[in-house]
Formats: C-alpha cells, sequence, structure tokens
C-alpha cells in the first residue's frame, strides 16, 4: 500500500518517536548517519556569485517530494570548503537521513534568500548512498528555469 505522501510523512514521524522495530534500523544508524561533500562551482558560472548568497544544501529521499530529511542554510562563501548533514541537520522529527539509505542532495545558490528555487538560481545535484560513500564532490553547474 502506499499512502498520500502527507499520511506516509505523519506515519513515519509517528513510528520514529516509537523507536526501531526488532531487526529495524538502530539508533546507531541514525546517529552515525553523515553525507560529506566538497562543494564547487563550474566556471562558467564563477561570475554570478557573490559571496552574500544563500547556499541551501539538502538531502531528500530521492525521488521524493517535500521537506528534505537535512538541510544547512549557508553563504556561497561556503563554496570551496567540504559540508556535512548528519541527523543533528534534521528538518522535521522522526525524518533522518540512515546508513544504506540512497538520498537525492541539492547545493543551490539562491539569490534571493528564500529556501524555494526561483528562475537564475545556481544549482548542482548527485545521488550519494549514505553510510557507503564517503567524501563527495558537488558541482553547481546549473541555471533554474
Amino acid at each position: 500500500m502506499h499512502p498520500p505522501a502527507q499520511i506516509e510523512q505523519l506515519l513515519d514521524a509517528r513510528l520514529a518517536h516509537l523507536g526501531p522495530a526488532p531487526g529495524g534500523p538502530s539508533l546507531q544508524n541514525a546517529s552515525s548517519a553523515q553525507v560529506t561533500l566538497n562543494i564547487r562551482i563550474a566556471p562558467a558560472l564563477q561570475a554570478r556569485l557573490t559571496r552574500e548568497a544563500a547556499l541551501f544544501v539538502f538531502a531528500r529521499e530521492s525521488g521524493a517530494q517535500g521537506p528534505p530529511l537535512a538541510a544547512k542554510r549557508l553563504t556561497s562563501a561556503a563554496i570551496g570548503t567540504q559540508i556535512h548533514l548528519s541527523t543533528a541537520d534534521s528538518v522535521m522529527p522522526g525524518r533522518v537521513l540512515l546508513n544504506g539509505r540512497q538520498v537525492a542532495i541539492t547545493a543551490r545558490v539562491s539569490f534571493s534568500g528564500q529556501a524555494l528555487p526561483v528562475a537564475g538560481d545556481l544549482y548542482g545535484e548527485l545521488t550519494y548512498d549514505v553510510g557507503h560513500d564517503g567524501a563527495r564532490d558537488l558541482l553547481i553547474d546549473r541555471v533554474a528555469d
């Protein structure tokens, strides 16, 4: 059965509150889960960048819509550095990064400062296997329509 996304999120949050099921993911599985990224920008987009622009880095379940599992709001000055997303960056209780899960990672420079994308924002994406992949390079190489 596949309930509507809102119901699925509510159920996930309630189940996470109850704790792991026997044989399910352990608390350590969640607490040690981490995404490590080296954020870069394509040379062709470098001139568009301003140091005070907001940089959002977030992880979603692959193919899922709605709120991300983890997110950070930084400034574009963080481009060229290593960024970590972990359970500490969770945006909703009960929805966390878990080892063994594949997530979609997006890094987006937002010139409006808003979390939702706007035409002209710069972004890059990749797929990350939590608990398996080490540090990955994420290249911001696209412009939002």
